[in-house]
């Protein structure tokens, strides 16, 4: 609906000065372009298996992050003997 042919059949029988309106009756005159069914079902099951791969990805990211803080606090706790040295800054 945001394509330009979309958006121009709009500006082609929408009325008013002001505020451009559309009436119901003319609702009927506008043309939606789509793929075929069959077209649509293979975007479909590509952006499935697309998604499942950055989903795995951003797991695997969140667990290194979680790995990293978990080194973070060792190597803290093995230099300072403590594992929260935020205030101890001077």
């Amino acid at each position: 609906m945001m394509s330009d042919y979309f958006q121009n059949q709009l500006k082609k029988i929408s009325s008013g000065s002001t505020a451009e309106g559309l009436k119901a009756s003319k609702m009927t005159m506008l043309k939606l372009i789509c793929p075929p069914v069959s077209d649509q079902t293979t975007i479909a099951r590509y952006l499935d298996h697309e998604t499942v791969k950055i989903e795995r990805l951003a797991k695997k990211v969140e667990a290194a992050i979680a790995r990293l803080h978990d080194y973070r606090t060792a190597l803290i706790t093995a230099v300072t003997g403590k594992s929260d040295v935020r205030g101890a800054v001077q």
